[in-house]
């Protein structure tokens, strides 16, 4: 179904200048880069103040004025990159060869890191996403995968070479499954090759294969390799699974410490270490050049990516004041809606197995443009020594997903919100000020918009932590052999014993005659305790009163018409969703004028990380966003000037599901 929305809704929505104000936002009515004023009240967000406070940290300014976002070539696929210029005289280039899949987003604040440590050091960083990895365009039919990442990653030291000169050392940092590529490179000229922490493509495999199979109860789908928020063919695969690991020598860099060589790249984002020890000693040993001045980085910040069926869709890779995104439209089409993309907690602006990449070039063919951007200090904005995740639940996320809407407000068009879980919650907020005609949001499970909420208490329960940061848990009474309070107790006590005490000793003897048993009584403690939190939330919160009531009401009840609410959930969402009182709310939005559909699909893993979850995602989005009246056919794919960047677009290993497909379609 196509939708259709009224050009005066959002003029008249928009006209709350109050509420802009207090994010700290002028309002003004022309956009500078525009040719004509806009109908519409446009937000302008403050160039010259770094994101939510941090501007008065100058530090902070400078590596975000020495970043440039854009585009280099491989073999005529565009690969996305981000070169941080050096702090003072280059004295040389590093080449950050990220991991793949999964690994790479959690690794992304190791990556950073590195490349911004090199900076400070006098060098030029390159880090980039291999093709069909974040940004960059996916590879072709017939393309060979391990080729490929060899030859962009050729490509992208080919430009560093270009950069610093051909006497200047130009080094290469390959991290986990990037160090395979290593071995495979010609002659770069002078310039270090470390491979850190490597790993070969079958233990990449296999390690996340299982990581897919024990984490997410989708099925997985018969058709090639699937991992955790990937997919390969049969033949990208088995590719794959021929990367060799370089052997220990002097060019190897292993961490002593294993187990938290392993969280560099494995495990939740929040979960991620960040070993800035390493981090300056391998920077500290990079051989330096003759300091040359530094000069600008020259490359492209756009792209045509060709799409399967030769058309093309452009690219734009840019910042709006410090946020990095990607603006996607078609050229030749008339652009009739805009539609801004946001990740759940600390994931990439690509989108959950770069879904968002995928339904932002498909859906330009219908004439929507779309902007992916990450928020502050995620992805690209990822800053120096950042070792802990952003939180999501704040209203500086509030703010940044505001900044896109306001760039397509000025364009004039209708805007849509997309986002999952933590993304979805910022939308919902921003929607109470008017910069959205629709939030699709996906799997969201927190409805509480107080920031304050959502304390250190919160994310170490939800992370898997004892207690708060900076906080002691209550000192257990020690019971006696008996559990019993010792005979220095008053009468009273002797007559009734501490029921944490009793509960102690009961424990401790069932433990001793069947082991197990404390850990079983601990996970059914805990499921009666969620499922308190899901199906009576009131109670929940009136017997803890260290947990903040959660109601869906509580960000609904400040919605008003016109605006449409698109929410999607899998099982277990869609029971926190009716616990928590969502269909009530929903039907209290619509008495108020708000459009709210909710449905819910066994497919929807909560972090999409299955093909299948993707695919239903991204039906919805074709379906509530798409439209058959658009003749693409009309608009063939122009010829690509010699300076162009012209790559294939996406392979067609996402098949999305036709609209009739879907089940379980509620209307509450």
């Amino acid at each position: 179904m196509s939708v259709h929305f009224s050009p005066t809704t959002s003029a008249r929505k928009l006209g709350n200048h109050e509420a802009w104000q207090r994010l700290g936002r002028a309002v003004t009515r022309v956009d500078a880069r525009s040719s004509s004023p806009s109908p519409r009240p446009v937000v302008a967000r403050d160039l010259d103040a770094v994101a939510h406070g941090r501007d008065a940290d100058a530090s902070a300014r400078g590596w975000r004025t020495r970043r440039r976002l854009g585009w280099i070539t491989s073999d005529g696929r565009a690969l996305a990159v981000r070169v941080d210029l050096s702090e003072g005289p280059t004295v040389g280039a590093l080449v950050v060869c990220p991991p793949v899949g999964r690994e790479a987003v959690v690794a992304i604040r190791t990556t950073s890191a590195l490349a911004l440590a090199a900076a400070g050091a006098g060098f030029v960083s390159f880090s980039y996403s291999p093709s069909g990895e974040g940004d960059s365009a996916d590879l072709r039919p017939e393309d060979d995968l391990a080729e490929a990442w060899s030859g962009d990653l050729a490509a992208v030291v080919a430009a560093a070479r270009a950069h610093v000169g051909p006497q200047a050392p130009v080094h290469i940092v390959g991290l986990r499954t990037g160090a395979c590529l290593l071995d495979d490179l010609e002659d770069t000229g002078p310039g270090a090759r470390i491979a850190w922490e490597p790993i070969s493509g079958r233990t990449y495999l296999r390690t996340h294969g299982i990581i897919r199979r024990e984490s997410v109860e989708v099925p997985e789908v018969a058709d090639g390799t699937e991992l955790e928020g990937v997919w390969y063919t049969s033949a990208q695969a088995a590719s794959l699974a021929r990367l060799r690991a370089p052997r220990r020598g002097p060019g190897v860099l292993l961490e002593d410490d294993r187990r938290s060589a392993l969280r560099i790249a494995l495990g939740a984002p929040y979960f991620a270490h960040v070993p800035m020890a390493s981090i300056r000693r391998l920077v500290g040993g990079l051989a330096r050049g003759v300091p040359t001045p530094s000069v600008p980085w020259r490359g492209a910040h756009t792209a045509e990516i060709v799409l399967e069926d030769g058309t093309h869709v452009s690219e734009r890779r840019e910042t709006f004041g410090t946020l990095p995104v990607v603006v996607t439209t078609c050229p030749g089409v008339t652009p009739r809606l805009g539609a801004t993309f946001t990740s759940m907690g600390s994931e990439i602006k690509a989108g959950p197995g770069r879904l968002w990449v995928d339904a932002a070039r498909r859906l330009a063919l219908h004439g929507v443009v779309s902007v992916r951007a990450d928020r502050s200090l995620i992805g690209d904005d990822t800053g120096p020594a950042q070792t802990d995740e952003p939180r999501p639940y704040t209203d500086a996320s509030v703010t940044d997903v505001t900044v896109p809407a306001a760039f397509l407000i000025r364009q004039g068009l209708p805007v849509v919100g997309v986002g999952v879980c933590a993304g979805g919650w910022s939308l919902l907020r921003a929607a109470v000020l008017g910069v959205f005609d629709e939030v699709i949001a996906v799997n969201p499970v927190h409805w509480n918009p107080r920031e304050e909420v959502y304390d250190e208490a919160f994310y170490r329960h939800y992370h898997g932590g004892d207690a708060p940061t900076g906080a002691e848990a209550p000192a257990a009474e020690a019971p006696s052999s008996a559990g019993w309070p010792s005979s220095s107790a008053g009468p009273r006590s002797r007559r009734r014993p501490s029921p944490r005490v009793l509960a102690e000793a009961v424990l401790d003897a069932a433990e001793s005659h069947r082991p197990g048993t404390r850990q079983h009584v601990r996970d059914a403690a805990q499921r009666l305790s969620k499922e308190l939190a899901i199906r009576h939330p009131r109670v929940r919160s009136a017997l803890r009163p260290d947990v903040p009531l959660d109601l869906v009401s509580m960000l609904l009840r400040p919605l008003r018409a016109p605006l449409r609410v698109t929410l999607l959930f899998g099982p277990e969402e869609y029971r926190i969703f009716c616990g928590k009182g969502g269909r009530h709310a929903a039907a209290a939005a619509r008495r108020r004028g708000v459009d709210v559909s909710v449905s819910h699909d066994p497919d929807c893993d909560h972090s999409l990380f299955s093909r299948a979850g993707r695919d239903l995602t991204l039906a919805l989005l074709m379906d509530r966003l798409g439209t058959a009246e658009t003749d693409v056919a009309a608009h063939p794919a122009p010829a690509s000037s010699p300076g162009s960047l012209a790559s294939p677009g996406p392979q067609s290993t996402r098949s999305a599901r036709p609209a009739s497909g879907w089940r379980r379609r509620v209307r509450h």
